[in-house]
């Protein structure tokens, strides 16, 4: 756990100061590789041990950023900026985000087998999600102050941000019910009544034995 966080801190300072590359993606690149490794270099114990501090660590930076970029927008005039914000939900949401997924899963789906083909539905469901709005307001943070234009990144980020969250994030339930992703199947379904039962049944001799011990 200890070289896990140093690695993340490392990489990032190694990839800014030294070799004049992004920071971000530097750690996220070694975010990735440790998860590979993971897979079959950590036991059960130790990945869940790993994925529950992360996942702590990443509610609580994920809530600085955020609170850090409320107190950077209360002192900007964003309004005035809104056909600029407009244009900015446009191009993310209805073409830079499809181009992207889309383009990517025609790369992959080449070099994998029929049945491990990601279909269509999942591709416009990961079109529609991907919400990591955090990202995009930690690269804000790092505009130099005298950056001309830093009042209109910000507008167009937060706006971005905004319509991801309230457009996109509410929506997607309705989109999961559109392409029966939420719908069991028939295995399923039994798994689930099988695993009812069984339950059921736990609790029936629980009661049974504290009944017989006269509790």
């Amino acid at each position: 756990m200890t070289l896990s966080l140093i690695l993340a801190h490392v990489t990032f300072i190694t990839a800014e100061s030294f070799l004049g590359v992004s920071g971000i993606l530097a750690t996220m690149a070694a975010g990735m590789m440790m998860a590979n490794q993971s897979k079959t270099r950590f036991n059960d114990e130790t990945k869940k041990s790993f994925s529950d501090i992360w996942k702590f660590l990443e509610f609580i930076s994920n809530s600085l950023i955020f609170l850090l970029l409320g107190f950077k927008l209360a002192q900007m005039p964003l309004l005035i900026h809104w056909k600029l914000i407009l244009i900015s939900i446009f191009i993310t949401v209805v073409i830079a985000r499809p181009l992207s997924v889309f383009s990517s899963f025609a790369l992959t789906n080449q070099f994998r087998k029929k049945i491990d083909k990601t279909p269509f539905s999942y591709q416009l469901l990961t079109v529609w999600g991907g919400i990591r709005g955090v990202l995009a307001a930690a690269l804000l943070f790092l505009l130099p102050e005298d950056f001309p234009y830093a009042t209109e990144f910000y507008a167009m980020t937060t706006g971005v941000i905004l319509a991801t969250f309230f457009l996109k994030a509410t929506t997607i339930p309705f989109w999961m019910r559109q392409f029966k992703f939420i719908r069991l199947s028939k295995r399923e379904k039994l798994q689930e009544l099988e695993a009812e039962l069984l339950i059921k049944k736990g609790v029936q001799d629980y009661l049974d034995c504290i009944y017989q011990k006269k509790y």
